[in-house]
């Protein structure tokens, strides 16, 4: 009951915010942003990218520590291969946009994204740990593709007046769809979880385990439908 007391109130108070920011004459968040078809379909790409890919890797340290008997900091260590390629990867993104534009990016980098989670979630007990640590490459490459070219496409596709005031938005929406993102997906693991240990003949590790799997999927699943939607992406400012 508190929960869903806490839902309705959050609601509630992002509907207030809404209707302040878009009549306030001096916004902090220039909603009125959204007004243009190209920005919002950017930052609706580059939302399911936050969901896929932030939404997902905080189970992968918890698939090291609790199958493959990781400590923290090794896990850690594997994780560190998503900064890595990631920081390389961003400044050839944001080259290859000024050549080829957001669409060949943004779609490869999500498609890369669920091929990496589809990896993922056919990962067992046995799992190689150098193999773990190449598909968290794999998500850095796909993240550095597409990331830096999607936050210039949003900028240059805001209304000129609007440009200025549109980084505290883009900032401010990661902060709220990365949490609600890894809230859903961890409620939907849980689910699957006790799904998982109602089949006879399957024990609690097993369970658990293919629920991680199934939640890899379904990230994987939201990734392929964001590079496919990517491909509406347009090149032309919205004035």
């Amino acid at each position: 009951m508190i929960a869903w007391l806490m839902v309705i109130a959050g609601v509630m108070l992002l509907i207030w915010l809404w209707v302040h920011e878009t009549r306030h004459p001096d916004s902090i968040l220039e909603l009125k942003a959204f007004r243009a078809a190209s920005f919002r379909r950017g930052m609706l790409v580059s939302w399911i990218q936050y969901i896929a890919l932030n939404g997902s890797i905080v189970f992968i340290p918890q698939y090291l520590q609790n199958f493959k008997g990781y400590s923290p900091f090794q896990a850690g260590l594997v994780m560190s291969m998503l900064a890595v390629t990631s920081g390389l990867l961003m400044p050839v993104g944001g080259r290859l946009f000024d050549r080829i534009g957001i669409r060949p990016l943004a779609s490869a980098g999500l498609g890369i994204i669920a091929l990496a989670l589809t990896l993922l979630s056919r990962m067992n007990m046995n799992a190689d740990g150098v193999l773990i640590t190449g598909v968290v490459g794999l998500l850095g490459i796909g993240m550095g593709l597409c990331m830096m070219s999607l936050n210039t496409y949003i900028l240059q596709s805001a209304p000129r007046e609007s440009i200025s005031r549109v980084t505290p938005l883009i900032s401010a929406s990661s902060n709220l769809i990365i949490p609600l993102s890894i809230a859903g997906l961890s409620q939907f693991m849980r689910i699957r979880i006790n799904t998982r240990a109602g089949v006879p003949g399957i024990d609690a590790p097993l369970a658990e385990l293919a629920a991680y799997a199934d939640t890899f999927l379904l990230a994987a699943c939201i990734a392929v439908f964001g590079a496919l939607f990517s491909l509406w992406l347009t090149g032309k400012r919205q004035r």
